[in-house]
């Protein structure tokens, strides 16, 4: 299952206790966030007979991309996160929170760390950047 947000609409806070914390609002309509479980809750396996298996993955890793435009401001503070957890992997672990207008919060993940450094594309308008995270665990709350 797959959530996606915009950053005009919710506070995104990315905590790290050696960095310093992060703190992504107020973006565009066009600046998002997107979270998915890595693993489907459920699968299920046919045999040659005509049976099934039903298996449960309780695994709750996740992955997170946030995605703003070129010129938008939080760009800076978030290649400066990415370019601080390349240098210092022993320190890179983080934890990032999701809150609606209201500061209940929707999503929290533990265990977060950058997955890719985000593309610079140059052309004749402004691009996006995405920022992507891996999560070992994402907790969702809302239904």
């Amino acid at each position: 299952m797959a959530e996606k947000y915009s950053l005009s609409r919710v506070t995104v806070t990315i905590k790290n206790p050696t960095f310093r914390t992060l703190t992504l609002a107020g973006g565009s309509n066009r600046d998002s966030i997107s979270i998915r479980r890595s693993n489907e809750l459920f699968s299920k396996e046919d045999s040659a007979d005509g049976n099934s298996v039903m298996s449960h993955n309780a695994s709750k890793a996740g992955e997170i991309d946030i995605v703003l435009k070129q010129t938008s401001s939080l760009v800076a503070d978030l290649i400066a996160f990415a370019n601080f957890c390349q240098s210092n992997p022993e320190l890179a672990e983080s934890t990032i929170e999701i809150r609606d207008s209201f500061g209940v919060v929707n999503v929290r993940a533990e265990g977060l760390f950058p997955s890719i450094l985000a593309d610079n594309d140059l052309g004749q308008t402004a691009g996006n950047r995405t920022f992507s995270f891996i999560c070992e665990t994402l907790d969702m709350q809302e239904a």
